[in-house]
């Protein structure tokens, strides 16, 4: 019996150990799947910032071109491979990735972003459309 409890309660205390992912300045670098698993966003560091591109779509929509952007000029340029999470800076105090910007293709809109790790393999995206108090959150699995 005593056996069989300290096995319960060593299980009990992996468990809330995964709870308590504790993520690094680098653990955000590489390729992220969407939550409807329609492309990869890659993200990457670069003087200090990170930043995430559209790496892979995995649909028909390869060609999508950025025909919703509020920039007439923009709007021939293609999806694929477009930066869409921009000037991100990693928050020791709050573990976080903050400053930064998020790229909508379907609005033609940028909006204020957080992104979070609740694990190892598990980001949240929150963007925030006007305030704070109205906000949208995505979530991406680690690929790779």
């Amino acid at each position: 019996m005593f056996r069989l409890l300290s096995i319960f309660f060593l299980s009990l205390l992996l468990l809330s150990a995964s709870d308590n992912y504790q993520p690094k300045p680098d653990d955000i670098i590489g390729k992220w799947e969407t939550k409807k698993k329609d492309g990869l966003i890659e993200f990457f560091k670069k003087d200090g910032k990170y930043f995430g591109k559209i790496s892979t779509i995995n649909n028909d929509k390869k060609d999508l071109l950025d025909i919703n952007n509020t920039n007439p000029n923009l709007r021939n340029r293609k999806i694929l491979g477009l930066t869409i999470f921009t000037n991100f800076e990693f928050s020791p105090k709050d573990k976080i990735w903050a400053g930064g910007k998020v790229y909508v293709y379907k609005f033609g809109r940028y909006y204020d972003c957080e992104l979070s790790l609740t694990s190892k393999n598990t980001m949240e995206a929150k963007a925030f459309f006007k305030t704070s108090f109205i906000n949208h959150t995505e979530v991406f699995t680690r690929k790779i």
